[in-house]
């Protein structure tokens, strides 16, 4: 299907797309909860674009067509009938590309679209979008190690993080990041990472204690990474810590919910709310007990780590006979030790002023 909306960043570039994207959301014009549910995704993706242009870098294209269109789409703030029939009529021709994610006949929410196959074939399949390239080193009794191709997309569909607790973010990561069976992954952190997140234990305690914010607890994390290389037999891991900052949280609404509004959020930890759209539905927290969608923008200044007292910078040099589940198993202890100290201990309501 041919776009009907034009798309803002085939004109515009810098500030100038920046103040067109943010001035109207498209739920502006949603005029259904199937075309709610769609301006929900479109709004992610249209808040994400915002993100990577105030870093002067660009969107990457993708496809499917209506997803682009509608997410980057310029969109008057007139409020006339006329205007008004024009933008819902052309947002309701994009639902039939989605209308087949789900089974039950419900129109797909904001997690059916954003992960749905379209989407992993095509956005996060996308080499800034991968948490790990698509040569994996093939190890064991390979000499020296083998490497051997995943595809994107199955490297894409790993990079979906399902948490219970916040403290499962770094725990999930550091397991999608390490060595699974005997492939081994080289990491490349991406633009984004997003998670699906089954809060209802956390928002059971949030209950009984209403100083309690379970959105501290999302709010940013750490990541350790490396770039796995290989030289004469032997594969090198310098090591980086680099943090990630929740830019955006939807609540996945159940079959036939109606749609609430993504609250969204600049790397500096401020609120953001369009001038005109995305107030529909607006006033709820992640408190509240269900599922939500949250996307995480990486942090443009990594950090060196030390590991064995090497210093900043110092690559090292893990010979071909080394057992790699030995680097790992600190890492894993550390984990679950925070995860065991962060279970026991559910941050409060003392909000900082940013992100830093």
């Amino acid at each position: 299907m041919e776009p009907s909306l034009p798309i803002l960043s085939q004109t515009y570039r810098g500030s100038e797309l920046i103040n067109k994207l943010k001035l109207v959301w498209p739920n502006l014009y949603a005029r259904t909860l199937t075309d709610r549910y769609l301006c929900n995704a479109a709004g992610v993706l249209r808040w994400m674009t915002v993100i990577l242009e105030s870093e002067e870098l660009h969107m990457p294209e993708f496809a499917p067509d209506a997803l682009l269109s509608l997410s980057l789409a310029d969109l008057p703030c007139f409020d006339d009938a006329e205007t008004k029939e024009r933008i819902g009529t052309a947002i309701s021709n994009y639902g039939p590309v989605f209308a087949g994610l789900r089974e039950d006949g419900n129109p797909p929410n904001v997690y059916d679209i954003l992960e749905s196959p379209l989407m992993i074939a095509t956005f996060w399949s996308h080499p800034r979008n991968l948490i790990c390239r698509t040569d994996v080193w093939k190890l064991g009794t390979y000499n020296p190690p083998e490497i051997v191709d995943w595809s994107a997309e199955a490297i894409a569909r790993r990079g979906l993080l399902q948490i219970d607790h916040p403290s499962e973010i770094f725990h999930d990561l550091d397991r999608k990041l390490g060595r699974v069976d005997v492939d081994f992954f080289s990491p490349t952190p991406p633009d984004f990472i997003r998670c699906c997140w089954h809060n209802s234990a956390q928002a059971a305690q949030a209950a009984r204690d209403s100083n309690i914010s379970l959105f501290e607890a999302v709010r940013s994390f750490t990541v350790r990474c490396e770039e796995v290389q290989h030289h004469e037999g032997q594969l090198t891991l310098p090591l980086r810590s680099l943090k990630y900052r929740l830019i955006c949280i939807a609540r996945i609404p159940s079959p036939g919910e109606e749609a609430a509004s993504e609250h969204l959020y600049s790397c500096d930890g401020m609120c953001f709310q369009p001038e005109y759209g995305n107030e529909s539905n607006h006033d709820w927290t992640c408190n509240d007990p269900g599922r939500y969608y949250l996307v995480y923008r990486k942090s443009r200044v990594p950090q060196d780590m030390l590991l064995n007292g090497a210093t900043p910078l110092e690559r090292v040099f893990i010979p071909k006979t080394y057992e790699l589940d030995q680097l790992f198993c600190g890492w894993i202890e550390d984990s679950r030790k925070e995860k065991a100290s962060s279970k026991s201990a559910v941050p409060r309501d003392d909000p900082p002023t940013d992100m830093q």
